[in-house]
């Protein structure tokens, strides 16, 4: 074979050739090695699956009330993410944090204008600078920061997904078919179609929520007809991505959200997130988000064996040890074993009755009769 190519070539043709190739194929080699060991270096998402920063803005539309824009920082490291949300116009909060560490979902609400505005104008306020929630979930609904669920859907809702065994889940819109859906809200859950990105991260590229005609919020009932039967609740919907360090990111995003009415199925609420800038996070960031001062706390995480625990806060979210040691834990203990806080819930016709009602109406009725004889017994003796 060599003799027939030198006989072509030349023997000073396929000497060079052999040479280069060999050339060639050295360079390539310490040239991927480089860029592997380099690459490891400065890639962006070393580390990490999934790691970015995230600046923009999300306007809502309301068909009743004021429309509104909102500003948002996002950060998210692996199944860690974190979101701030800002106004130019400050009605209630100077601004709000909600992020999850891996374990809890926390939500601050920073007060600390309103509560100077409030002293200046010689207003009775309270000694906290800001509100908090601690809650065992992957994500937390607020009514306050609604703007959020759209937000965590876009970028930080990989895990959550990646996870997901079936099809059904709770609700992530706070603002839905009912006016409120808070951490505390127990929901009935909706059947989605979604759709991922295939390539990475991975996120959702469209998601239709259907509701499944009965209440979002206890008490379980069915809808009025038709809406008895499901409707789409909410639909999510990328309609841009951008390529960051081999990440597609989306940078347009519709939400429009449908509630039911005499009328027929209306359009509510409608968000759209744009003007994205899209960078590498801190390197050192704590996705708990700073106490700003004196905060007042609920602390979910016990609730099913203590209720909501209320109390203050200087300077660190509290541990569960910590909690465990407050008076308000074991008092909200007592509590919950004197009213048996789990009673099981008996439903029919949208009327909810419990072991305990029951047990209060019996004795109720006890005592009536009881009063019945005995006020009978005497008129007879007279």
């Amino acid at each position: 074979m060599n003799s027939t190519l030198n006989k072509i070539l030349g023997t000073g043709t396929l000497t060079f050739i052999g040479y280069h190739a060999k050339n060639l194929l050295f360079k390539w080699f310490v040239l991927s090695l480089t860029g592997i060991l380099f690459g490891a270096c400065i890639n962006p998402i070393s580390g990490y699956s999934q790691q970015f920063e995230v600046d923009g803005q999300i306007y809502v539309f309301k068909s009743y009330g004021n429309s509104s824009i909102t500003y948002f920082n996002a950060i998210v490291k692996d199944q860690n993410w974190y979101i701030k949300l800002t106004q130019d116009t400050k009605n209630v909060y100077d601004y709000q944090e909600i992020s999850y560490d891996g374990k809890y979902c926390y939500d601050l609400s920073n007060m600390k204008w309103i509560i100077e505005e409030r002293q200046k104008n010689g207003k009775a306020v309270g000694n906290n600078v800001a509100t908090g929630w601690i809650v065992r979930d992957t994500f937390f609904r607020s009514v306050f920061a609604h703007e959020a669920g759209p937000i965590w859907l876009a970028y930080g809702s990989k895990y959550f997904f990646k996870n997901l065994t079936n099809n059904i889940i709770e609700p992530i819109i706070a603002y839905n078919s009912e006016p409120i859906v808070s951490a505390t809200t127990k929901l009935t859950k909706q059947k989605i179609d979604l759709n991922l990105c295939q390539d990475f991260p991975g996120l959702p590229t469209k998601i239709i929520f259907h509701d499944m005609g009965i209440e979002l919020t206890e008490p379980i009932t069915k809808r009025d007809p038709p809406y008895d039967k499901g409707f789409t609740n909410v639909v999510f919907d990328v309609l841009a991505t951008t390529n960051y360090s081999g990440m597609i990111l989306p940078t347009d995003v519709k939400v429009d959200v449908f509630c039911p009415s005499e009328t027929g199925l209306n359009l509510t609420y409608s968000y759209r997130i744009s003007k994205v800038n899209i960078k590498l996070p801190p390197t050192d960031f704590s996705f708990k988000p700073t106490i700003p001062g004196l905060t007042h706390i609920t602390d979910g995480r016990f609730a099913a064996e203590a209720g909501l625990i209320s109390f203050n806060v200087k300077s660190n979210w509290p541990s569960e040890t910590e909690v465990h040691s407050l008076p308000q834990f074991a008092h909200g203990k007592s509590v919950e074993s004197l009213i048996e806080r789990n009673a099981p819930i008996q439903v029919s016709n949208g009327k909810i009755r419990t072991v305990r009602a029951l047990f209060i109406l019996a004795c109720l009725s006890s005592i009536v009769m009881l009063w019945y004889f005995t006020a009978k017994s005497k008129q007879t003796s007279n």
